[in-house]
């Protein structure tokens, strides 16, 4: 795919182990810059938290949370897509960029996917209504936001597995129409004229795929560690925990982040527009 024509299918295969190994790859070549433009967005979502829990009820606290994760994903993706398709010379990572035209796009795009698993917010405030687990509403899919224990622990095994298995049951079917549309958000950030239709032709054949990577790839080494046990139940392990998970969300999307260059880039045949300068050099 060259500038604003996109081809009505995907023009290329996905290979698994090559499109895993490219996004771990891409994370450890990158690590260092990218750690320091995720200071920003992991900053403002700890502030954003803290300042919507002390002045408004809880619930609807974290639903504010969950919808403005779409501004701090943002600031992390369009400079983190550009980067993996158009390299460091057309993209370095930097903490702050200028919030221009094509963040805005971005942003529109990045929060009506975000909607698609808004539900799984009041479905965790429902559960845990109902008395089928004790835990917390939290972002991208993650049960509980502040609490870092065991989930299976003190007695209450069988409750809180019931919540999860309701819990994933949902999200699964709402990350795999999550992860149709989201082709979108690299197309975007490279100022591709590109939009949810596209995106959901795309995919179409590479669906099962793309899905299997994304949950054992991404999804995956994320739930590990959300349940690993505690370390200590102190509050400054608990806060040390806290800070730590903010970090691993913005890890998380920028790993699917990742995921959804490469594939978009091997599977509808997209390249980099000519580089004028050089053009120029042979007219």
């Amino acid at each position: 795919m060259i500038s604003s024509e996109p081809p009505q299918e995907a023009t290329g295969p996905l290979p698994f182990a090559a499109t895993v190994a490219e996004v771990y790859s891409a994370l450890y070549r990158h690590a260092g810059s990218l750690l320091w433009c995720l200071s920003l967005p992991v900053a403002l979502s700890i502030i954003f938290l803290v300042i919507a829990s002390t002045q408004i009820q809880s619930p609807s606290a974290y639903v504010l949370w969950y919808l403005f994760l779409a501004v701090p994903t943002t600031m992390l993706g369009v400079p983190w897509l550009r980067l993996l398709l158009l390299g460091p010379a057309a993209q370095p990572l930097t903490v702050f960029s200028n919030f221009g035209e094509r963040h805005w796009t971005f942003l529109k795009f990045n929060f009506l996917i975000s909607l698609i698993t808004l539900p799984l917010v009041f479905l965790q405030l429902w559960l845990e209504a109902g008395g089928l687990g004790a835990m917390e509403t939290a972002p991208e899919g993650g049960p509980q936001a502040d609490s870092f224990n065991a989930p299976f622990e003190d007695g209450e095994g069988t409750g809180l597995l019931s919540d999860d298995l309701v819990y994933w049951a949902v999200y699964l079917p709402l990350f795999y129409i999550q992860l149709r549309l989201s082709f979108v958000l690299p197309a975007v950030a490279v100022d591709e004229h590109y939009g949810f239709a596209e995106s959901w032709r795309h995919t179409q054949p590479l669906a099962g795929r793309l899905f299997l990577i994304a949950v054992i790839a991404v999804l995956g080494p994320w739930l590990l560690w959300f349940y690993s046990p505690s370390w200590s139940d102190s509050p400054g392990w608990q806060l040390i925990a806290f800070l730590f998970y903010h970090a691993t969300i913005f890890l998380h999307q920028a790993a699917l982040f990742a995921l959804l260059a490469f594939a978009f880039r091997s599977t509808t045949g997209w390249v980099p527009a000519p580089d004028r300068n050089v053009l120029q050099r042979f007219e």
